[in-house]
């Protein structure tokens, strides 16, 4: 007569969850491969974040204010830089009967780009090693806020077109920069107008 022996295997016991994902774990081991918890159950936080929607954006604390000499220093030689191109592009479209004034777009360009890419375009940024961030989540500052950033300079570019009002222009730049070339002194952060409405900061990376 033959007997069969019922051989039966221990079931795997779950000695754990994932303390990244939640899941089960199994002789030590996530299925997703993920590192184990030791805990015979998922912790309290486990399971609230893998419920919680993600945040569009992580919220850091208040960011280091940049050096202000040498961010003034900065914005001086890239204003001294669009002055002397506007006297160039002047005498140039003197001298070509009005050939050459289409030029002055370049130099619109250069302010409506200047903090594209975090600064990446500007001289003041260039030359005193600084980026423009978000003064939330502290990452790279968008484009949009770069053109919300100069909104106000680029306003009065576009309002050169009109006759008879350069006076008033002029006045008016020398306003906004005086009070931009104040805020940047005066603030804890240094943030100046243009860094209010856009919500960024200048910052000095760490190398």
């Amino acid at each position: 007569m033959e007997h069969h022996m019922q051989v039966t295997f221990p079931a795997r016991q779950t000695t754990g969850f994932c303390v990244e994902c939640g899941d089960p774990v199994t002789a030590g081991k996530c299925p997703n491969g993920h590192r184990a918890g030791g805990s015979g159950q998922a912790s309290q936080r486990t399971v609230l974040e893998s419920t919680r929607p993600s945040s569009p954006a992580h919220t850091v604390g208040e960011l280091p204010k940049a050096n202000t000499p040498r961010r003034l220093l900065g914005s001086g030689i890239e204003f001294m830089t669009y002055v002397a191109g506007a006297w160039v592009i002047a005498y140039l479209d003197l001298a070509s009967f009005g050939l050459i004034g289409v030029l002055s777009l370049i130099l619109v360009a250069l302010v409506v780009l200047r903090d594209f890419n975090a600064g990446a375009f500007s001289v003041a940024k260039r030359v005193s090693g600084m980026r423009v961030v978000d003064r939330r989540s502290g990452q790279a500052g968008s484009n949009v806020q770069a053109l919300v950033r100069n909104s106000y300079y680029l306003g009065l570019l576009l309002l050169t077109v009109l006759p008879l009002i350069d006076i008033p222009l002029l006045v008016a730049f020398k306003f906004f920069i005086g009070l931009d070339i104040l805020m940047i002194v005066v603030s804890p952060r240094g943030r100046r107008l243009g860094d209010i409405l856009a919500g960024t900061q200048v910052i000095e990376p760490k190398s």
